[in-house]
C-alpha cells in the first residue's frame, strides 16, 4: 500500500517526497519542483482518542484542513493573487501548454501556505504550478568542445 495519496484525489503514490512549511510534495531530486503533486498521508485521519464510558477507546473528529484554501482566482482577473504562473513540465490539460505560462482565464487558487493550484473544484485539486518556468532536463551526453585547428598555412600567410 502507498504511503501517500495526491491531494484532492485518490491516487496513491509511494515515492520520494519534500516537505515545504508543513506540506508534503512528490519530488525526484529532492526539491519542490515544476511538476511536484501535494500529497498527504494515505489512512484515516485520527487526531486522538477519547475514553468512553465502557473503558474503551473513541476516535475524535478528523482533524481540520490544515491548508486551507485562502483565495480563488482566475488567471488575468487582476486580483492581488493574479500573475504569471508556469505549468509543470508533464501537464496535460486545458489550462495550457506544459511547461508554458497558464492560459488567461484559467481557474486557480492558493492555500494558506502560498501553494498556487488549478481549478476551484475542492474534489478535484489540480497541479501545482509556479511562479517561474521549469527547468528544462539536463541531457546526459557529454559535450564535445569544437575542435581547434590551425587553418591552411599555404594560403598565402606567413604561418608564423
Amino acid at each position: 500500500m502507498a504511503k501517500y495519496k495526491i491531494y484532492g484525489t485518490n491516487q496513491p503514490y509511494g515515492g520520494k517526497v519534500v516537505n515545504i512549511n508543513g506540506d508534503m510534495f512528490t519530488t525526484i531530486g529532492g526539491t519542490l519542483e515544476g511538476d511536484s503533486k501535494h500529497v498527504v498521508v494515505d489512512g484515516p485521519a485520527i487526531v486522538g482518542t477519547v475514553a468512553n464510558n465502557n473503558g474503551g477507546m473513541n476516535m475524535t473528529a478528523p482533524a481540520a484542513n490544515s491548508n486551507p484554501v485562502t483565495a480563488t482566482f482566475k488567471r488575468g482577473d487582476r486580483s492581488p493573487n493574479d500573475r504569471t504562473y508556469y505549468l509543470p513540465q508533464n501537464y496535460k490539460g486545458n489550462a495550457g501548454t506544459a511547461g508554458r505560462a497558464v492560459k488567461q482565464g484559467t481557474e486557480l487558487h492558493r492555500h494558506q501556505n502560498g501553494t498556487i493550484m488549478l481549478g476551484h473544484d475542492p474534489n478535484n485539486m489540480g497541479a501545482v504550478v509556479t511562479k517561474s518556468a521549469p527547468r528544462k532536463a539536463r541531457s546526459n551526453t557529454p559535450q564535445t568542445p569544437p575542435r581547434r585547428t590551425m587553418g591552411n598555412r599555404n594560403n598565402g600567410g606567413s604561418g608564423y
